[in-house]
C-alpha cells in the first residue's frame, strides 16, 4: 500500500493540473526547495520516472481522479 501524506496528496493534484514548480510553491506558500523535495518522494513513493509518471501511476492506482 502505497501512503502519501496530506501534502504530497495536495502537489500531486496540482501536477496533474500540469502547475510548475514555482507556481505550486507559489499557490501553497512554501519555498520551491520544498516542493522539489515533496516531488522527489512522490516519484520515489509511486516508484515513476517523471513527475507525468508519477500522475499516470497514481491514476492506476486509484490515488488520484481525473477531473
Amino acid at each position: 500500500m502505497i501512503k502519501l501524506t496530506p501534502k504530497e496528496y495536495e502537489i500531486l493534484e496540482r501536477i496533474a493540473e500540469d502547475k510548475t514548480n514555482n507556481e505550486i510553491s507559489l499557490e501553497l506558500g512554501m519555498s520551491r526547495r520544498t516542493v522539489e523535495y515533496h516531488i522527489s518522494s512522490i516519484i520515489r513513493k509511486l516508484n515513476a520516472e517523471t513527475r507525468l509518471g508519477a500522475v499516470v501511476t497514481a491514476i492506476k492506482l486509484g490515488l488520484l481522479s481525473i477531473k
